[in-house]
């Protein structure tokens, strides 16, 4: 209990100053008050009586002290420093261009892992906390031994969004009514018809796809993986009608020697709205939009973390699902680290999962236990979010100082264990729970953990119909 008496305040600071880690904190030279966490007493070492400076502070300038609350563990006074130093490194650094590249919705490209964050592009006061927010979780950065990007890589992306966006928009067009565009094979793959050669992760079989993912994976072969494809096709393709794209120079197949007639003029359709985008008031989104806009919060998958001794792969495709997929990795420590998995049914408005990997993000590292983690996301995210569909999850963390794998499943498929020394066959790890829903506490009362060591050469493998890690 803090004490009221002057002489037993000061006798009190004495004792916090020499034997209470909280209390022995600095910001540079700035002594951190454990109650404000606040730097407020400049060189508090040179002083050879401290303590009225102190006291001075606790009794006229702290409003926590003077509130009475508790002070702070030693652990959260230095995330704080480290909160304080990571913003001012990104006040100065905010004076260069290479911290001022945004994409085309006015989001925020991390310097150091070159990912579009959920920063939005906005004043000073707005942007520095989210800023340090993502740093504080950004594996490039790596809490601060991180190296940045060069400007000239960065600029190189930016560029390529753009090049990409006006190629996506013109495969919108083209796939519905144009036949050289939306040749397949009898399986319904597509194929290009620069380079005519097959892709099967490009699925045409089913109509959507022709609106929905398909025009994002032709635009992304054709910028990264088609030989043909030069700047000149696309100079062609974008914001011209179909009949010009039938003169660029590609050998017409042997089983359709003549020329075909030009299509008709369509309409071009308007662009849904992306992650982090604001939806239109003046009319509302379709089916088909609502998808995409789903679908598209995928593409936000994470860096895959540098951790020594362990390795990380993901596969992933885009399918037509009415599912939401997203994975996540959550550092706790240098030693410890965690990986979700999550999927929700049905369509989500993509502000919500910003909001959800921010939570995630904010959340994650404070907890050590994946059930606590799943009653936290049920009862503080869920409630307060007009989500009603059912999320199931999968949450592990990995201690790697101690090579422990602790567990916690909602209703979501099982992890599974391959280790040939282990059994010849895999092992699957799926501890009790059912998914998490808004409103009921069926997991926290009888969902469960599973605890398990570790050996050398484990495989953790887990799945969704729209991801593979």
């Amino acid at each position: 209990m803090t004490p009221n008496h002057p002489e037993q305040i000061k006798r009190w600071i004495q004792e916090e100053l020499e034997n209470n880690p909280a209390w022995q904190v600095y910001y540079g030279s700035i002594w951190m008050c454990p109650f404000c966490l606040d730097p407020v007493v400049p060189d508090l070492k040179k002083y050879p009586d401290p303590i009225p400076r102190v006291f001075r502070h606790l009794t006229r300038e702290c409003p926590s002290y003077l509130e009475g609350n508790a002070p702070a563990s030693a652990r959260i006074v230095h995330e704080r420093v480290n909160y304080l130093q990571i913003e001012k490194m990104v006040r100065e650094n905010l004076k260069k261009p290479l911290w001022n590249f945004f994409n085309l919705e006015d989001h925020w490209y991390c310097p150091y892992c070159a990912n579009v964050t959920e920063v939005k592009k906005g004043t000073l006061s707005e942007m520095l906390p989210r800023m340090v927010k993502h740093l504080k979780s950004c594996f490039a950065f790596n809490k601060g031994k991180g190296t940045p990007k060069q400007e000239s890589y960065i600029q190189k992306l930016v560029e390529h969004e753009k090049r990409f966006k006006k190629l996506e928009t013109a495969m919108k067009n083209l796939l519905p009514g144009n036949p050289q565009w939306s040749q397949k094979t009898s399986l319904g793959y597509w194929i290009c018809p620069l380079c005519k050669t097959e892709q099967p992760h490009i699925d045409l079989t089913n109509p959507i796809n022709l609106t929905l993912n398909a025009p994002s994976q032709i635009a992304k072969h054709l910028l990264s993986a088609c030989p043909k494809f030069t700047p000149e096709v696309l100079s062609r393709l974008q914001g011209k009608p179909p009949t010009k794209v039938e003169k660029i120079s590609v050998s017409s197949s042997p089983s359709s020697p003549q020329k075909s007639a030009p299509p008709k003029k369509k309409k071009v359709k308007k662009t849904p709205p992306l992650p982090g985008m604001v939806e239109p008031e003046e009319s509302s989104m379709s089916a088909t939009e609502r998808l995409q806009a789903s679908t598209s919060s995928l593409e936000m998958l994470p860096l895959l973390p540098a951790v020594e001794d362990v390795e990380f792969q993901y596969i992933y495709e885009i399918r037509t699902s009415t599912t939401v997929d997203l994975f996540d990795f959550i550092t706790l420590s240098e030693q410890k680290f965690g990986t979700l998995l999550l999927q929700i049914e049905g369509t989500v408005p993509p502000p919500i999962l910003f909001q959800l990997k921010e939570f995630i993000q904010t959340v994650g590292p404070e907890m050590e236990s994946p059930k606590e983690f799943f009653f936290h996301l049920t009862t503080t995210f869920l409630e307060g979010l007009p989500l009603s569909a059912p999320l199931r999850a999968t949450y592990f963390i990995i201690d790697l100082k101690r090579d422990v794998l602790r567990m916690a499943c909602a209703g979501y498929s099982p992890l599974l264990l391959v280790n040939i020394h282990r059994h010849r066959n895999f092992h699957c790890l799926k501890p009790k729970g059912e998914a998490l829903e808004k409103g009921s506490h069926k997991f926290q009362e009888e969902g469960g953990e599973l605890k398990i060591k570790l050996q050398p050469e484990d495989l953790l493998v887990s799945y969704t119909p729209s991801l593979l890690e």
